[in-house]
């Protein structure tokens, strides 16, 4: 800590004030918003890079366009996530003072907009070429999701 002339060190050392602590950490408990900024940086650079992702679908799509069926509908679902992938970068990258409850809330609607979008013009993308690769991404998303929420159900558990 640096000294500043005149401050004394108690003053300095605000984040140990009780209003500046975190809920769990004012109860004893691990203090979640120091690894927030890092985990806040790689969930925008995960949105960017699949935002890049779709954009380079939908040209990949427009390049081709009478050689995948259904390519207007794909464009079209393709098209209208970009706006929403972008929101949702946005919505990632500002900062929400004292409206945490707002930001989960904007953040959910936009990027379930944006997901459902972009996943069903993959998906019918895929669905051109082989309708196997599709039964299977949705098979492997459940056999996931169950394997995190088993996963997670165990981890509660023990605390």
């Amino acid at each position: 800590m640096t000294r500043h002339l005149g401050a004394p060190a108690w003053l300095l050392d605000w984040r140990g004030w009780p209003i500046f602590q975190s809920r769990d950490a004012r109860r004893g408990k691990a203090d979640r918003q120091s690894y927030m900024p890092g985990a806040m940086r790689k969930c925008r650079t995960a949105i960017a890079g699949y935002l890049a992702f779709v954009a380079a679908l939908l040209l990949a799509v427009i390049a081709s366009n009478q050689a995948v069926a259904n390519s207007s509908v794909i464009i079209g679902l393709l098209a209208t996530s970009l706006p929403a992938l972008v929101a949702w970068l946005y919505v990632e990258s500002i900062a929400w003072e004292g409206l945490e409850q707002a930001r989960r809330i904007v953040r959910g609607m936009v990027s379930a907009v944006a997901l459902t979008l972009s996943v069903a013009g993959f998906l019918l993308t895929l669905w051109n070429f082989s309708r196997l690769t599709v039964f299977l991404i949705v098979v492997e998303t459940g056999v996931w999701y169950l394997v995190i929420s088993g996963v997670f159900y165990l981890n509660q558990e023990r605390d």
